[in-house]
């Protein structure tokens, strides 16, 4: 499932402990969309409605929804669970059922992606790299 990545930088450090084993993984769901035409208001409720809610699921990190300023309407939506079995289980709940709607709701260039995130790092990667020289 997904991608492993090796590291992620995030907008703020989450506290995740270190890492047990292999297995052990950070669940990061990004749908990136565009609208159908006349469809971005009823697609962005759904999106909002659902963000606002996951932080009530077991294992979710955070939600949000995001939109892009590139001319083509995208919208961004963006889910971070702690485990890929509390992800599954959201997946298959009735609150997913509204993601599911807004992904059926747009043109029919979407692209979902499920990363699996072994390790975070925040701002001190990025002073510690332009450091290095």
């Amino acid at each position: 499932m997904g991608t492993r990545l090796h590291f992620a930088i995030l907008e703020r450090p989450l506290e995740l402990g270190p890492i047990q084993s292999p297995d052990e993984v950070m669940i990061v769901s990004l749908i990136e969309l565009r609208p159908s035409p006349g469809k971005r208001a009823e697609i962005l409720e759904l999106l909002r409605y659902s963000a606002d809610h996951v932080g009530t699921k077991a294992g979710a990190l955070g939600s949000r929804v995001y939109e892009g300023n590139n001319g083509e309407e995208t919208i961004l939506y963006v889910e971070r669970w702690r485990r890929e079995e509390d992800f599954r289980q959201h997946v298959q709940s009735n609150l997913y059922l509204g993601v599911l709607t807004a992904l059926d709701l747009a043109m029919d260039r979407r692209e979902v992606n499920f990363y699996e995130v072994s390790d975070t790092k925040s701002m001190e990667f990025i002073v510690a790299v332009r450091n290095s020289n």
